[in-house]
């Protein structure tokens, strides 16, 4: 989510973050936000929508709200 927040979709992964996420990995797990605290969007922001641009307008928005939510971990997902 890092990378396509930050630098563009998954198909401009570079050869090696693409490796490593296709071969096994190990991570530290680090703990969610509170359920209420997840981001100001959910799911039921694409609900409904049939015109593909809006779908993926809405769908980025919604993206960005959760990756917004787990900013306290923006570092270690750099990393």
């Amino acid at each position: 989510m890092c990378w396509s927040m930050e630098y563009g979709t998954s198909a401009n992964l570079p050869g090696v973050l693409k490796r490593w996420l296709d071969g096994p990995r190990t991570y530290l797990r680090v703990p969610p936000p509170p359920p209420l605290r997840r981001g100001t969007l959910t799911v039921r922001r694409v609900l409904g929508i049939d015109d593909p641009d809006e779908y993926a307008m809405r769908a980025k928005e919604w993206a960005n709200s959760a990756w917004y939510a787990w900013r306290e971990h923006w570092d270690h997902a750099r990393a």
